[in-house]
This record gives structure tokens, C-alpha cells and sequence, in this order.
């Protein structure tokens, strides 16, 4: 099982930054840790299985094809891959959709 390298987006990283601030705000520091903690293992799993999502119709074009994956019930983790790269395009609420 070959391990991809992960390319963030800009907009995936501030976004992630927000949803960090949120948590840290609202429902605490060692909450926003944990979120932290979560993206990075999920985004670790997807670097070696990145099938492991589900194809987002609503995300993906002609040129590509988009796949996504759930994180603590209310976010997604939007993404698409090569052989060598898994590209985070977005984290996006599930309550926006």
C-alpha cells in the first residue's frame, strides 16, 4: 500500500483554521486539539487509502473527480488524488450542503 504525499489547499488550510478557532472558542482549547488531532489522522488514513471515501458528485468536474469524507459528524474533508498526491481541497460543514 504506497503512501501518497498531501497537498493542502489554501482555502482547506484557512478553513481549518477557522473550525479550529470555533472549537477552541466555543467549546474549548482541548477540543480544538482534538479536532486537530482527528484531521490529521483521517488525512493520514486517506494518504494510504483514499478510496476509502465516497465520490462527490456535487464537488468533481470534467477534469476531476472529487471524493469526500466525514469528520466528526459535521464536517467534510473534500479531496482528490493522483498516484503520488491526495489534494485537500476543502473542509466543508455538513450542515451547508
Amino acid at each position: 500500500m504506497a503512501v501518497r504525499k498531501v497537498k493542502w489547499s489554501t482555502k482547506a488550510i484557512g478553513q481549518r483554521q477557522l473550525i479550529t478557532e470555533w472549537y477552541a472558542e466555543h467549546v474549548g482549547r482541548l477540543a480544538a486539539v482534538h479536532f486537530n488531532r482527528d484531521v490529521e489522522s483521517l488525512v493520514a488514513m486517506l494518504s494510504a487509502m483514499p478510496t476509502a471515501g465516497r465520490i462527490a458528485p456535487r464537488f468533481s468536474s470534467n477534469k476531476y473527480t472529487y471524493y469526500s469524507f466525514v469528520l466528526h459528524s459535521k464536517y467534510l474533508v473534500i479531496y482528490r488524488f493522483t498516484s503520488k498526491v491526495v489534494y485537500i481541497q476543502a473542509l466543508r460543514s455538513t450542515q451547508m450542503l
